[in-house]
């Protein structure tokens, strides 16, 4: 025999959950308090208690509440929030289907129609798979975009390369070749999206790939320093350099002290700041193709290429 809350509601019934119309009559909840400030409605015919906090998780359960049980399964944007990837800020929930008289129509609520496959649960929620939800975004980021989330994939042990690049290439979804082009560009122990864009504006530039996160050990093995990009061999080293570097003083004092071990060691340091990197991506590669140059990294062009503006703007 079920227990009833002191409004007569099922103890059941959880209004700080996402629910429908239909659970709250079962539940004992007049509908015209439906519209009143007891309650809030997240999509149409989707509401909560007021007093709920609006979470990712949240809203994604909301969109499940649209469609039948088992019918439909996190995807693409609300996917990749509920896997805490770096993605910008994208509007609307995303759910998939697999048949087209399974899709619902609300407003805040994209629903795709596409082969049930690579499916996991995540907070008790239907999900896509992290290379499925890669393949997925690719339809909605930009090259650089979607390489930071492969990098952020593979960096948290999320997935590989070698899975990126095969479910890219197998992808039914939209945007295949553009998965394909990011999962070719993804690479391991890229620790944060400044690295990576830094990393790939020299590469769309035409310029030879430094190695990330490039580790300088004694000849005990002790870590001495760590570069964010380097070419070893040429003793050239790029440090990607976030706010927090400049406003947290025992960062910057850290920084310069490991500049100042890489000079006595005969290694130069270009130092790239978040505010050149996005305002002014031309003066950052005309500064690292020079550098380059006259460290004499081989392979460097004569020129460096114009590839990357379509990427950086």
């Amino acid at each position: 025999m079920r227990n009833s809350s002191p409004r007569g509601q099922s103890s059941e019934f959880d209004p700080r959950q996402p629910f429908v119309r239909a659970e709250a009559l079962r539940a004992g909840v007049p509908l015209h308090h439906l519209k009143s400030s007891r309650y809030k409605q997240l999509l149409r015919g989707v509401h909560v208690a007021a007093e709920a906090t609006v979470t990712d998780e949240l809203m994604a359960r909301a969109a499940l509440k649209v469609f039948g049980p088992g019918e439909s399964h996190l995807s693409h944007a609300s996917a990749a929030r509920l896997h805490g990837l770096p993605i910008p800020r994208l509007p609307d929930e995303h759910v998939s289907v697999s048949e087209p008289n399974q899709r619902r129509r609300r407003s805040g609520l994209i629903c795709h129609v596409a082969p049930r496959a690579s499916v996991m649960e995540l907070h008790g929620l239907p999900v896509s798979s992290p290379e499925r939800t890669f393949a997925e975004l690719a339809s909605m980021l930009t090259l650089v975009e979607l390489v930071i989330v492969g990098d952020h994939l593979v960096r948290h042990s999320l997935s590989t390369r070698t899975r990126l690049e095969l479910l890219s290439r197998n992808s039914p979804l939209p945007g295949r070749s553009h998965a394909r082009a990011a999962a070719a560009l993804v690479r391991d122990r890229v620790d944060s999206p400044l690295e990576r864009k830094l990393r790939l504006l020299l590469v769309l530039a035409g310029l030879p790939e430094p190695v990330t996160n490039y580790e300088l050990r004694s000849t005990t093995g002790e870590l001495r320093r760590r570069h964010d990009l380097a070419l070893p061999d040429q003793r050239l080293a790029f440090e990607a350099q976030g706010r927090h570097h400049i406003e947290v003083a025992a960062n910057w004092e850290k920084d310069l002290d490991r500049l100042e071990e890489s000079n006595i060691d005969g290694w130069r340091t270009v130092q790239v700041t978040s505010k050149n990197l996005h305002r002014t991506p031309s003066r950052v590669v005309t500064t690292a193709w020079r550098a380059m140059k006259q460290c004499g990294v081989p392979g460097v062009p004569a020129r460096p290429s114009d590839q990357w503006r379509k990427h950086f703007g």
